[in-house]
């Protein structure tokens, strides 16, 4: 397997973070709006909590996107990728302007990562590195266009 550092180049995007988002019992899996809804998918990915700080972007250049994969036969620790966007302060307190980067968009929908941990996660901002480290994060698998 490949791992998460190596694929992504970690190195080449100073100031990124990871975020992971989950299901957590939702109506809709949150990869349905990936696979289906780009402004809602975008949108999901832009909120800023002014609850719980952790959950934000502040001082992050790029944000590598992430939704649970948990559907067939993949477990809660999969997770396909939703792609790279730069990070800017958005005109509401409550969003950040994200723009969607061309580095690695060939692989958006493709894409899915492997987690040593997955289960009880609620949406995740993460290092690069802890992602990495962490979590033993790998790239799993990259479909067919």
């Amino acid at each position: 397997m490949i791992s998460f550092k190596d694929f992504f180049k970690i190195g080449s995007f100073p100031n990124t973070k990871v975020k992971v988002n989950m299901t957590n019992g939702a109506d809709v899996p949150i990869f349905m709006s990936l696979l289906h809804d780009e402004k809602v998918w975008k949108a999901h990915n832009a909120i800023r909590d002014i609850h719980n700080t952790s959950k934000n972007l502040e001082g992050v250049n790029q944000v590598i996107t992430f939704a649970q994969y948990d559907v067939l036969g993949y477990g809660k620790n999969f997770f396909l990728f939703g792609g790279v966007y730069e990070v800017n302060p958005g005109t509401t307190p409550t969003a950040y302007n994200l723009t969607l980067l061309p580095d690695y968009q060939q692989y958006k929908k493709r894409l899915i990562v492997k987690t040593r941990v997955g289960k009880g996660w609620a949406a995740r901002i993460i290092e690069c590195s802890t992602f990495q480290t962490g979590y033993d994060a790998e790239i799993y698998e990259i479909s067919k266009p």
